[in-house]
C-alpha cells in the first residue's frame, strides 16, 4: 500500500496504521502515549526481558513517507536487555523489505555477537539465535559509526564502507531474498537511498553465509537492545513490505488543511509523488454541537458521532509531479467536526490517516435576521439568524393575513452561532410570506416571495 505522509496544520490525533494492501505488511509510527512499550503498544508488540520506552520526538528523512501523525518514537537502550517483536503472516518466497529511520547516539564495540544487533527478522519457531538479516551498529569514533548486516545474528557482518554520523536521522532499508536453494539466501542493506526512486542496483552491504541453512520462513520483526555491549539509538517510522515501493514509500502527501466557512468546510492537500493511488475517501464525524471557546461552556449532551464517508476524490494513479486536491463539504450543520482521509490503492488496499478538527457555523454575537435565499423561491428557501446572548429564540413564518404557517425554530439559541433553517412552502399557495425572529422582547421581520 502506498502510504501518504500528512502534515496536519490543525489538531492532530495519533493512530497506529496497519496496512491492508498487497505487498504492504505493516507500518509502525509509535503513535502511542509515551511509556513502556509492553503497556502502550500492547497487543501489537510483545516484549521479553527488559522493556522498551516510547519517547517524545519523531525522526524524519527527505521524501520518506512515514505517516508522521505521531510525534513519538522508540528508544533503544544500552542499559537494559530485551527484545520486542511484532508478528505477521509467514513469508517463505520472494523478498521481504523493512525500512526505518535510525538515529544512533553511540554504537557497540567489537566483537559483535548474536545479542547486540538492532533489528532483524525471526522465524515462526523463534529459535533464540536465528535472527535473519540482523542489523548492527559499531562505534568508529566519537562522532561516527558503521552500520552492517549479517545473514543471521552472530554470523559474519558486512559493513557499509562509508562512516555514518551520530545524532543524524538515517533511512535504513533491510532486504531478505529467498533464493531457493538450501543455503544461498541473501541479506542486503541500503543506507540513505534517494527518494523517490527505484531500488538501487547494488546494496551498500550484503551477507549470504553460503553453507549455512536458510530461514524456513520470516514471520516476526524483532527490535533488540543489549545492556552489555549494545547500541543507544532511536528508531521510528518502520515499514514492512514485499517490494521496494512498499518499504521506503515514494508517495508523499503534504499541506493538508481544513478551513471552515459559515456552513461548510474546505479541505485542501497536495501530493509530491504517487504510486498506484486510486483516490481518497473523505470521512467526517461530529465531535460536539459547539466548542467551549464559542459558547463558554460544554453541554452534557455533547457527543462524538461515528465516522461517515461524505465524499471521494479521484487520485492520479502513478505520478512523479506534484498534484493538488481539494474537496468542499457543503451544507454542514453548525458544530465541531473532525475530518480524516482514507487513501485507497488500485488494488482496494487502504489506510486511514489522522483527523483534523474544525469549527463550523461561528457568527457575530448580535441579533440578525438575514434575507432569505433564494428569493423569490420555489418551493423552499433558507433563513439565517444569530442572537446576541444565550436565550430562547423563535423563528416563525406568517402569511399576509397574519396567520402563522410554519415554526422553524423555538428553543434555546447560543450566542456566536449561525443558525440556518429551511422553509418549505410546497403545500402553500403562491404569495408573499413574512419571516419573524423573536428574541428577548425584540422582533425582526423580512418579506419573502413564493412563486410556483
Amino acid at each position: 500500500m502506498n502510504i501518504v505522509r500528512i502534515f496536519l496544520l490543525i489538531v492532530i490525533m495519533c493512530v497506529f496504521t496497519w496496512s491492508l494492501g498487497v505487498g504492504q505488511i505493516l507500518t509502525e509510527n509509535f503513535g502511542y502515549s509515551t511509556g513502556s512499550l509492553s503497556t502502550v503498544g500492547s497487543p501489537t508488540w510483545v516484549v521479553t526481558d527488559d522493556d522498551f520506552s516510547v519517547v517524545t520526538g519523531e525522526l524524519s528523512y527527505s521524501n520518506y513517507a512515514p505517516d508522521n501523525t505521531s510525534t513519538n518514537s522508540l528508544n533503544i537502550s544500552d542499559d537494559v536487555t530485551g527484545r520486542a517483536k511484532v508478528l505477521f503472516s509467514p513469508i517463505t518466497t520472494g523478498t521481504l523489505y523493512c525500512s526505518f529511520i535510525l538515529n544512533v547516539s553511540f554504537g557497540a564495540s567489537t566483537p559483535l555477537g548474536p545479542d547486540n544487533f538492532i533489528l532483524g527478522f525471526w522465524e515462526t519457531a523463534e529459535q533464540i539465535n536465528l535472527i535473519s538479516a540482523a542489523v548492527y551498529a559499531i562505534d568508529i569514533d566519537g562522532s561516527t559509526f558503521s552500520l552492517g548486516i549479517a545473514r543471521f545474528a552472530g554470523s559474519a557482518v558486512d559493513y557499509v564502507s562509508t562512516p555514518l554520523t551520530k545524532g543524524v536521522d538515517h533511512l535504513i532499508v533491510v532486504k531478505y531474498t529467498f533464493v531457493g536453494s538450501f543455503s544461498d539466501d541473501i541479506a542486503s542493506l541500503y543506507v540513505d537511498p534517494t527518494l523517490p526512486g527505484s531500488e538501487p542496483v547494488s546494496p551498500d552491504a550484503s551477507s549470504s553465509e553460503l553453507g549455512e541453512p536458510d530461514a524456513a520462513n520470516l514471520s516476526r520483526l524483532v527490535v533488540n537492545q543489549d545492556g552489555f555491549d549494545g547500541v543507544s539509538a532511536i528508531i521510528d517510522a518502520i515499514r514492512l513490505g514485499t517490494t521496494w515501493d512498499n518499504a521506503p514509500l515514494p508517495v508523499q502527501l503534504t499541506n493538508f488543511t481544513a478551513t471552515s466557512s459559515r456552513f461548510g468546510v474546505d479541505l485542501q492537500w497536495s501530493t509530491a509523488t504517487e504510486l498506484n493511488n486510486y483516490g481518497f475517501d473523505i470521512d467526517r464525524r461530529k465531535i460536539s454541537r459547539m466548542s467551549a471557546d464559542a459558547r463558554g461552556f460544554e453541554s452534557e449532551n455533547d457527543a462524538v458521532s461515528e465516522w461517515n464517508t461524505v465524499g471521494f476524490v479521484q487520485g492520479a494513479g502513478t505520478s512523479t509531479s506534484p498534484r493538488e486536491y481539494s474537496y468542499t463539504d457543503a451544507n454542514v450543520e453548525p458544530g465541531r467536526y473532525a475530518y480524516r482521509i482514507k487513501q485507497i490503492d488500485m488494488n482496494n488496499a487502504f489506510t486511514y490517516y489522522s483527523a483534523a478538527e474544525v469549527e463550523v457555523g461561528l457568527g457575530p454575537k448580535e441579533l440578525t435576521l438575514e434575507p432569505n435565499y433564494p428569493n423569490p423561491f420555489n418551493p423552499s428557501t433558507n433563513i439565517t439568524f444569530t442572537v446576541p446572548v444565550d436565550g430562547r429564540a423563535a423563528l416563525k413564518v406568517y402569511n399576509m393575513l397574519g396567520q402563522e404557517v410554519a415554526t422553524l425554530f423555538d428553543e434555546e439559541a447560543v450566542a456566536g452561532r449561525v443558525y440556518q433553517k429551511t422553509f418549505d412552502a410546497s403545500s402553500l399557495p403562491t404569495g408573499v410570506y413574512v419571516s419573524r425572529l423573536e428574541f428577548g422582547g425584540q422582533a425582526i421581520m423580512r418579506k419573502m416571495l413564493f412563486v410556483k
